[in-house]
């Protein structure tokens, strides 16, 4: 058998001397699983190609998609993580839920800070981007409705925006930990779509060689639009499912 990880793609968002902004696959590690040393992991994988030591400053979910910055350096890699420790970076996540999200809701809700361990103060602001209906039973519904939404973490918790929309009644498609399991039956079987509808879509943070403003947006991979097209989901013009990055904004 062939080396699974060769397989995998790592779109490259923004690339310098200091920083590498990724759009990170769904089912990827951030770091090598001790568990699992087979396992396809970014820090490897980016190490390679780009024959370079890769610094970690932030991670997402394995089954979570998106923007995710990496250090080059030593100096990128205290400036980035100190910008994460005081909440300079702006983060931002689409999620598609189950219900209708009507109103901008800040939740302040402790979750654990590791798998296992002791809960610590978390907060979300997640807000409605659009909705659909979909005139089929799911579960116990008579019909299927969904929003897409909008999630800010205040701060970077383990699930924070997983648990944090499961707490509002709106848990996330495809999300096997804290989701739920009809919504999730219909997506496979009405979509054919099982992955986590998660996506890390915005990250702003200040260089750490130039000081510049930067905003990266991940957009959005075929297999999301796909998804909001077969329930009739439309984007709002001001979502782009376009990857960009502007600079000194």
């Amino acid at each position: 058998m062939g080396d699974p990880s060769s397989e995998i793609s790592i779109p490259i968002l923004y690339l310098d001397e200091s920083i590498c902004v990724i759009d990170k696959p769904p089912e990827v590690f951030v770091h090598p699983n001790p568990l699992d040393r087979s396992a396809p992991d970014c820090i490897n994988l980016l190490g390679r190609r780009l024959d370079a030591f890769i610094y970690t400053v932030h991670r997402i979910d394995r089954p979570t998609s998106g923007a995710l910055v990496f250090a080059l350096n030593k100096h990128a890699a205290s400036a980035l993580s100190s910008q994460f420790r005081g909440g300079e970076i702006e983060k931002r996540y689409l999620a598609l839920v189950r219900g209708h999200l009507t109103d901008r809701v800040r939740v302040d809700r402790p979750v654990p800070r590791s798998k296992r361990g002791e809960r610590v103060a978390a907060t979300s602001t997640v807000g409605p981007v659009a909705h659909a209906v979909v005139d089929e039973p799911v579960g116990r519904y008579e019909e299927g409705w969904f929003s897409l939404v909008e999630v800010r973490l205040h701060t970077g918790r383990f699930h924070q925006a997983r648990r944090h929309l499961r707490a509002l009644n709106h848990p996330i498609i495809g999300d096997t930990s804290h989701g739920d399991p009809a919504q999730n039956r219909f997506f496979r079987s009405r979509v054919g779509e099982s992955r986590l509808f998660l996506r890390a879509y915005v990250l702003k943070f200040a260089h750490p060689g130039t000081n510049e403003r930067m905003e990266v947006t991940a957009g959005l991979p075929l297999w999301w639009r796909t998804a909001l097209e077969a329930i009739g989901l439309a984007l709002p013009p001001e979502y782009s499912t376009a990857a960009r990055v502007v600079c000194g904004g």
